[in-house]
């Protein structure tokens, strides 16, 4: 970290130390913290600091600075990357874009799951905007990474185009490298802790080094709880072996989809409230369409 941006039009590095051979640097003694990253966006020069955003401007030979953004909690520098037509960084309030001008929030659900990240990573292929970082699941549920100590435990893959994303859990990613050539695009990864002696690829096969990831998601509160319920049907569009778990007025009862498509299942249940829980521990584990039938009363 520094409070200082040199610049320089020499490329021999020796030469700009031994006489400050055309070099000279930018002071940033101000209240947005330490210089973390430096990138180019637009032609533009932009410095990423704790609290903030610096542009660089180089006219007519006279190098100047303005503060672009302030933010009110930290910036995660190393999760600020170049992603299509945007710059994305994460904060302790959430993942935010910047276009040159502004920054947005980028509305993808995930704010109330991220606390302290320090450690923290991301860089983008194509349209994609991959994240590892630690997130809080508010659950009981130990996938992977988490069943010892970890520093992240998933990855988050954003999709600028139409806000989509998916989330990896149970993975403690240390760094991130995409390659791009004429023929193909890979995201590689290297973990911190759990195969860490592996350069790993992300696939879209729920596959992470020849285990089947653990596939898990559970609702809140479905209904409210001001009357009771009766539940009578469950449906979904599911792979086969795919589990759902309905927890009732601390009660609960399971089903295990018994085939690729549509399943039904039948039953009663009187409640005020409900949430849905769906795990999978195969290679694949697709959900669609789910539908909660019940009546009021």
């Amino acid at each position: 970290p520094a409070f200082k941006i040199w610049y320089t039009t020499e490329l021999d590095l020796e030469r700009i130390w031994q006489a400050n051979h055309n070099a000279g640097y930018i002071s940033l003694e101000d209240d947005l913290g330490y210089a973390r990253k430096i990138i180019t966006y637009n032609e533009d020069v932009y410095v990423f600091r704790d609290y903030g955003i610096t542009k660089i401007n180089y006219v007519k030979g006279e190098v100047s600075i303005n503060q672009i953004y302030m933010s009110g909690t930290k910036i995660y520098t190393d999760t600020v990357a170049v992603c299509g037509n945007v710059v994305l960084f994460l904060t302790q309030n959430g993942i935010y874009s910047f276009n040159g001008v502004k920054v947005t929030k980028a509305e993808i659900g995930l704010s109330n799951m991220i606390f302290e990240n320090d450690n923290a990573v991301a860089t983008s292929l194509g349209d994609k905007y991959y994240i590892a970082l630690r997130l809080n699941f508010n659950d009981s549920e130990q996938i992977l990474c988490e069943q010892s100590t970890y520093l992240n435990n998933a990855l988050v893959i954003f999709n600028t185009i139409d806000n989509s994303y998916e989330i990896i859990r149970g993975v403690d990613i240390k760094s991130l490298l995409p390659i791009k050539t004429e023929e193909f695009e890979k995201m590689l990864v290297i973990f911190n802790s759990m195969h860490c002696d592996k350069v790993c690829e992300v696939i879209n096969s729920g596959v992470c080094v020849d285990s089947a990831l653990p596939k898990y998601w559970c609702s809140g509160n479905l209904v409210d709880n001001l009357n009771t319920k009766l539940f009578t049907k469950l449906s979904v569009v599911a792979d086969e072996g795919v589990k759902f778990k309905l927890i009732y007025d601390n009660k609960s009862i399971s089903f295990t989809t018994y085939q690729q498509g549509l399943n039904q299942f039948m039953f009663k249940l009187n409640c005020h409230q409900i949430k849905l829980e769906i795990s999978s521990s195969n290679n694949s584990g697709n959900v669609s369409n789910v539908s909660l039938d019940y009546y009021e009363y």
